[in-house]
């Protein structure tokens, strides 16, 4: 985002690991071909969602013209359930039921996948994935606290699950 560009189909399979030879592990992202730069001026074709639905924020559905980085930060929210959980938090046949049940809020609690997590990583969520953007967290990196906060809370029944994720956002998301 530092750069102006929005990937727009932030997902696990868009996500790889990469260790170099010193050892130290890297997260990348790939396959651009739905990224846009935030500042450029909208194609005829960008009046259509392009992406993976069931990744895809509510503004990205019903805004497709207009690129913005919430669209990353939900997708990251939405990779990071996924990777806890095993299943995305929004799932639907068709872009409108995606956003029907992003709109409702109709997700599994991650608790209801795993019991070795606090309430409060569900608070997370919750807020990560609130339908307004302006509701959520105004930056990658205070998700990223708040969720490692959450998962700290009870270490010794959710240190599985900080083991799985924090390493990641650790290195990743690193920004003011």
């Amino acid at each position: 985002h530092a750069a102006g560009v929005v990937h727009a189909d932030v997902k696990p399979e868009n996500v790889i690991l990469d260790e170099d030879c010193s050892g130290t592990l890297r997260v990348k992202l790939i396959d651009f071909g739905v990224a846009r730069s935030a500042d450029e001026a909208p194609l005829y074709s960008d009046g259509f969602p392009a992406g993976t639905p069931s990744a895809m924020s509510p503004e990205q559905i019903l805004e497709p013209r207009v690129a913005h980085p919430s669209w990353d930060a939900w997708g990251l929210a939405v990779l990071i359930y996924t990777a806890l959980t095993g299943h995305v938090p929004y799932d639907g046949e068709t872009l409108a039921s995606v956003l029907y049940a992003a709109s409702r809020g109709d997700r599994q609690s991650v608790c209801g996948f795993r019991d070795d997590v606090s309430p409060e990583v569900d608070r997370v969520f919750a807020r990560a994935l609130a339908r307004s953007p302006g509701e959520r967290y105004p930056s990658l990196a205070a998700f990223a606290r708040a969720l490692e906060a959450a998962l700290d809370i009870g270490i010794d029944k959710s240190q599985q699950a900080a083991d799985t994720v924090l390493p990641l956002l650790r290195r990743k998301l690193r920004e003011p």
